[in-house]
């Protein structure tokens, strides 16, 4: 299933990702789906998915009938709703079943769904970048080639070799916010020197994208791309080493360290 057409989508559960994910996939003219089937629940957000794509956007009220309809199940709800519905819910080994759910590990994903087979049932963990059909989605376990083609069309997925790989890398996805707090910082250094903030927020954009940009396209370890920029006696230098005498990078690292704490029930290790 390397196409969606035709097919019929279900969100159980309609959150931001889910949200990001439904705009991901009723924006690629190229491969639309039959149908997209969300849940009322958050009725702002289903509502707005519905009066954005009106033909293809249908709201209703029972997960039940979702499920019984769909044949891709996105499944994006908290994780005690989640204990409660999805045993009552009318899968079938046929679908494909994909768990957006962070924070349920996917054995628990396995022991909610009452199916013989999960060899059709995945956990994922979208970004909300899929609305514009890029960014990462760790995928787990690996072998499912259907749901990755099916996830490629709103991202590029990972595929993870066990389960542990994820928690990691969602870590990672916790410092979203910060990198938007590092642009808002550089942009409002630039405001408070006298730039006007529209032609700010354009340098800014343009500046950290064309970063992010060259590293996916580049082969040198980041270390090595670290070095290269910062010129001898040149501004990076005198930035990296300002920022390297202060607790910048050890708090940036015992962040991520704290993050992975959580995610694994334990006490944030100490350095």
């Amino acid at each position: 299933m390397d196409s969606v057409q035709g097919k019929v989508l279900g969100f159980v559960g309609c959150g931001k990702i889910s949200s990001a994910m439904v705009r991901g996939y009723a924006s690629d003219a190229s491969n639309l789906p039959a149908k997209i089937l969300v849940s009322r629940r958050s009725v702002d957000k289903s509502e707005a998915l519905k009066n954005s794509f009106p033909e293809l956007v249908e709201v209703l009220d029972e997960n039940r009938d979702i499920v019984a309809r769909a044949d891709v199940v996105f499944i994006g709800l908290l994780p005690g709703v989640a204990r409660a519905e999805l045993p009552t819910l009318p899968f079938t080994a046929s679908q494909l079943i994909v768990s957006m759910m962070a924070a349920v590990d996917y054995a628990e994903v396995k022991a909610l769904i009452p199916l013989e087979s999960h060899d059709n049932v995945v956990r994922t963990v979208p970004l909300p970048s899929v609305a514009r059909r890029s960014g990462p989605i760790l995928l787990y376990p690996k072998q499912n080639r259907a749901i990755y083609d099916v996830l490629s069309i709103v991202g590029t997925p990972v595929p993870c070799e066990n389960e542990a790989q994820m928690k990691p890398m969602v870590s990672v996805t916790g410092h979203i916010s910060s990198f938007f707090e590092l642009m808002r910082t550089s942009q409002s250094f630039l405001e408070d020197s006298g730039v006007e903030a529209d032609l700010a927020r354009t340098f800014v954009t343009a500046f950290y994208a064309s970063l992010a940009q060259g590293t996916a396209i580049a082969h040198e370890p980041l270390a090595e791309m670290r070095d290269e920029a910062a010129t001898p006696g040149g501004l990076n230098e005198q930035s990296l080493r300002f920022l390297r005498d202060s607790p910048h990078f050890p708090l940036h690292y015992e962040s991520l360290q704290q993050i992975l704490a959580r995610l694994q029930g334990t006490a944030a290790a100490k350095k």
